[in-house]
């Protein structure tokens, strides 16, 4: 159940931010849970109903679905900084291999082309 309402929050999410992403890929976010997880929709419908009627049970898979969000939201971010960083040495490289052939270029304008 977790699976499930971790991947049904990460398409909601996708809904509210892009929608166009699921129109142009054609995605249906139901059916495809259902066929990823191997239910139909009176099987989800059933079982979360069941959970509900826990409450404890239920607020503990809120919880650890939350917590896997969380996680993947941090991931994401440290990949980010990551490929950031990244992206900044390589300008920088690229400014300082820039900078070395100008200086190549004012040495040689400054020597002597007499024998």
């Amino acid at each position: 159940m977790v699976d499930i309402l971790t991947d049904l929050t990460l398409i909601n999410a996708a809904k509210i931010t892009n929608i166009g992403v699921l129109r142009e890929t054609n995605l249906e976010p139901m059916p495809y849970l259902f066929r990823k997880y191997g239910v139909d929709s009176i099987q989800f419908v059933e079982s979360n109903r069941y959970y509900a009627s826990l409450p404890m049970a239920y607020e503990s898979i809120h919880m650890q679905v939350r917590d896997r969000i969380q996680n993947l939201q941090d991931t994401v971010i440290a990949s980010k900084k990551v490929n950031d960083s990244l992206k900044l040495l390589e300008r920088e490289a690229k400014k300082a291999k820039t900078a070395g052939k100008k200086k190549k270029s004012v040495i040689k304008k400054a020597t002597d082309s007499l024998p």
